[in-house]
């Protein structure tokens, strides 16, 4: 079970969850192929793929969930009721091929960077609505 499963709260539902772009798997493993049969290219793969699969990041109604680490774990999590922007930062690259950076900004210094993700306005879009199911907006009553 995931980091995010295991920490929803009563009444807590998981909105959309993070994924990696496929263009960083393929880089992943094309360093594996060219540089396999030296070990520098084993070991960079493996480096890759273990952040990649011990990332995560969701949101859910009530908040915004960055996990990373597995031996040790490293969170960032946001009230989405405390959100005060959110950005997609894309570069030509990311537009092509469907992935970029989202950045949450939270009152205070609360700051989440997202690792590159695939439909990154997507995400971004669930974050809003979430904000506005928390303010009341989408049925006139808050979330809870």
């Amino acid at each position: 079970m995931s980091y995010v499963d295991k920490s929803l709260a009563e009444g807590e539902e998981i909105m959309m969850r993070g994924q990696w772009p496929v263009a960083y798997w393929i880089v992943a493993w094309l360093m594996l192929l060219t540089l396999g049969l030296l070990v520098v290219g084993v070991v960079l793969f493996l480096m890759m793929a273990l952040h990649m699969l011990t990332t995560e990041s969701a949101v859910t109604n009530q908040r915004v969930v960055l996990k990373r680490g597995w031996l040790t774990l490293s969170t960032q999590e946001l009230p989405v009721s405390n959100i005060e922007e959110v950005r997609v930062e894309q570069s030509l690259i990311g537009r092509l091929f469907g992935f970029g950076r989202v950045i949450v900004t939270g009152t205070g210094e609360g700051v989440i960077l997202f690792p590159p993700m695939s439909h990154p306005i997507d995400f971004r879009r669930d974050i809003e609505n979430a904000r506005t199911r928390a303010r009341g907006g989408a049925n006139g009553k808050p979330a809870g």
